[in-house]
């Protein structure tokens, strides 16, 4: 089984849980936690006359890419049945744990708003209730060649060393 934490607190953080309450004096290591890395992404749809903007949660600890089934059915995008269906352990916000087997997918190219970067095509687990409408694990990473930079806000291409939070 693959644990999802897919029901994260996306909220923003303050200071105090980024750098202290620390007095001058004192040296700060890390942070006790950190915002999750979002990005505002466009997704094409083929069925579509328009793209539909969103949010993709990109996340290297996470096994896989899903995208929320009702983003799926939004975009009328083809499913395709799994030749081995995939288990995970889904954590949702009330902390309980639940498994689900999941047994489709869908293909995505996500690319920035501005379209100056796209990502290689990827296969998407179709899951419901995520926290976030795609959740962009380490196969989005990985294809793509990208480093997330948590301490900068930016996720670099390590081909092009374009940061595709903020293209160009």
């Amino acid at each position: 089984n693959v644990e999802i934490a897919a029901a994260a607190d996306a909220a923003p953080y303050s200071s105090v849980y980024e750098y202290g309450p620390f007095s001058d004096d004192e040296e700060c290591v890390a942070p006790f936690r950190t915002s999750p890395l979002h990005w505002d992404c466009v997704l094409d749809a083929p069925n579509l006359s328009s793209s539909v903007e969103t949010s993709g949660l990109i996340d290297s600890g996470s096994a896989l890419v899903m995208i929320d089934q009702e983003l799926a059915s939004r975009l009328n995008l083809r499913r395709r049945t799994l030749k081995v269906p995939v288990s995970i352990r889904f954590a949702a916000s009330n902390g309980k744990k639940e498994d689900r087997v999941l047994r489709e997918y869908v293909k995505i190219a996500p690319s920035s708003r501005s379209r100056s970067w796209k990502s290689r095509t990827l296969r998407a687990l179709i899951c419901s209730q995520l926290s976030a409408p795609i959740i962009l694990g380490a196969p989005f990473l990985q294809c793509n060649s990208l480093l997330p930079d948590l301490k900068q806000r930016a996720c670099f291409s390590r081909t092009t060393g374009v940061d595709i939070m903020n293209p160009a």
